[in-house]
């Protein structure tokens, strides 16, 4: 008997591995693959251009998920709006977002749904002083009216980022000024 369910061990877990290669070689989805990232860039241009409208209609409407700095998931297409860009107009063309490019892209597919794995660096433009922002991210999509689109995200600081930034020098605001001052008083 032990031997008997020790088989079967064996060949499940044969199959199961056959399944997931499957899944992650499956070259027919190509066309599929190359969609999702298509759509992927055209967030990234809608950021760049200023486009509400394209950023509503590359998300689902009911999307789910987790920008960078999310305390609470964030629910629909009208709260991934409100905390990505807010409720008023997106800045002038040439500031905020100004470029991007993606590193460690992967893309897995089960049935019309697609999970792709990536990191990105965002390149931006405040007033005359330059940032960038590298981050990891894993998108859900899944096919709606025939078209693939973004249904859930996790967005969170990349740790090079987060180390970069841990050593920036920048100015203490009068408020940080004064408490500063009081407290060294105070010692």
């Amino acid at each position: 008997m032990t031997r008997r369910i020790a088989r079967w061990l064996v060949v499940i877990g044969i199959t199961s591995g056959a399944t997931a290669a499957a899944i992650h070689q499956d070259s027919s989805r190509d066309a599929d693959a190359r969609a999702i990232r298509h759509e992927i860039e055209r967030i990234f241009h809608a950021f760049i251009e200023k486009d509400r409208q394209a950023l509503v209609d590359t998300h689902h409407p009911d999307w789910r998920g987790y920008l960078t700095g999310s305390r609470t998931v964030i629910k629909g297409v009208d709260g991934y709006m409100a905390a990505s860009v807010g409720t008023g107009g997106m800045g002038p063309k040439g500031q905020g977002m100004v470029g991007f490019k993606i590193h460690e892209y992967d893309t897995v597919f089960y049935g019309d749904t697609a999970v792709v794995s990536f990191v990105a660096e965002g390149f931006y433009r405040y007033g005359d002083r330059d940032a960038t922002t590298k981050m990891t991210l894993i998108d859900v999509y899944v096919k709606h009216h025939g078209q693939w689109i973004q249904a859930a995200s996790q967005t969170s600081t990349h740790p090079d980022t987060q180390a970069a930034r841990m050593s920036d020098l920048r100015e203490l605001g009068a408020a940080e000024k004064a408490s500063l001052l009081t407290a060294r008083e105070a010692v």
